[in-house]
């Protein structure tokens, strides 16, 4: 599960080469592992970073979370859980048009088949 990541880091790679890495790797994961309570703990993290981020600076990381929130909301199995999720999600600030953005892509990543774009 790790070959893909081996040898790469965040400086030899583009932000896209290492999200086009690093999101399959983390949704095999979330797949392996396979514990909704572990997965809610771990979608508050996600939530409470994603609200924690503020400038520009930080777009690349927000909008990869989004993505990461998208992969969870896939693996789940769990109709409590989902809801769950989805509630959270929905329940984002809308006010900026990254996180608009973001709801809309980590939707879209919580298709079946669909990495994104």
């Amino acid at each position: 599960m790790l070959f893909p990541l081996l040898d790469h880091s965040e400086e030899n790679l583009s932000q896209k080469e290492w999200d086009d890495r690093l999101l399959p790797f983390l949704s095999q994961s979330l797949v392996a592992i396979d514990d909704d309570n572990w997965l809610q703990q771990l979608v508050r993290v996600v939530l409470k970073m994603i609200t924690s981020f503020s400038d520009d600076g930080d777009r690349d990381d927000k909008a990869f979370l989004y993505k990461f929130f998208g992969f969870s909301l896939r693996t789940s199995r769990n109709e409590e859980v989902i809801k769950m999720l989805l509630s959270a999600l929905l329940h984002t600030s809308h006010e900026e048009l990254q996180d608009r953005e973001g709801i809309a892509v980590a939707l879209s990543f919580s298709c079946p088949g669909n990495i994104g774009s």
